[in-house]
């Protein structure tokens, strides 16, 4: 576990997370408000530069609690997206919230 933290810190740090930033040209928002002055984004096609704020509204998976596994199966399961989905498709929008309630509650165990 201290090596995985350790790995995480070092792909983190300034230098090296720069590095993969650049050569991502654009494909990839930074973590932070820093990497927005990155001379990167002057770089990049101009479609792209459109990211370059893209941190500020991005929040971690469980936000606003914790990051967690449970959050991220949330997420790959496409919960949230499916229910809309089921909405637009014809479903009630309230049995749409209703069988977004029950997955949810399989996945936290509530």
């Amino acid at each position: 576990m201290a090596a995985a933290k350790e790995l995480l810190k070092w792909l983190h740090s300034k230098e090296q997370y720069a590095r993969w930033f650049e050569l991502e040209g654009g494909y990839a928002t930074g973590a932070n408000a820093f990497w927005e002055a990155s001379p990167t984004w002057v770089q990049v096609d101009e479609a792209m530069r459109a990211f370059k704020t893209a941190a500020r509204g991005s929040r971690a998976l469980g936000y606003a609690g914790p990051v967690s596994a449970k959050a991220t199966l949330v997420y790959t399961k496409y919960i949230i997206t499916d229910m809309y989905a089921k909405a637009v498709q014809g479903m009630a929008p309230e049995d749409a919230v209703r069988w977004a309630d029950g997955e949810l509650k399989r996945v936290y165990g509530a």
